[in-house]
């Protein structure tokens, strides 16, 4: 994990956790893929074309986590989603644990075991 800033919310510093690995993204009207950049208890940065637009609402979903939110910023193919509630510590470790071995969450995922990936 990293100490940092999120984007252009400065004010806010946490513990990041590097990801890069696919990601359910849903908005008002569809469910998009994206993968994780980073994410911390307040918000998560995601790669995602084409991306929603900044103040869309949106439902983060990894595995058992679920994580709503609003779109912060935009920057080309990446945005910031602000969470409506802190994550919990159980869901960071679990982000934790994939950080540390992505592939085996991969696999999970192509199996179709990823919602009942813990």
């Amino acid at each position: 994990m990293r100490r940092g800033t999120f984007g252009k919310l400065g004010n806010r510093v946490g513990a990041r956790i590097e990801l890069h690995v696919a990601v359910a993204l849903d908005l008002p009207h569809k469910r998009i893929e994206c993968t994780f950049e980073d994410v911390s208890r307040s918000g998560v940065r995601v790669n995602v074309s084409p991306p929603p637009k900044a103040g869309s609402a949106a439902i983060l979903r990894f595995g058992s986590i679920e994580a709503m939110g609003v779109v912060v910023w935009v920057r080309g193919n990446q945005c910031a989603i602000q969470f409506d509630r802190e994550l919990s510590t159980d869901a960071m470790m679990q982000l934790q644990e994939v950080a540390s071995d992505p592939e085996s969450w991969e696999r999970a995922r192509a199996s179709g075991f990823s919602t009942n990936w813990r």
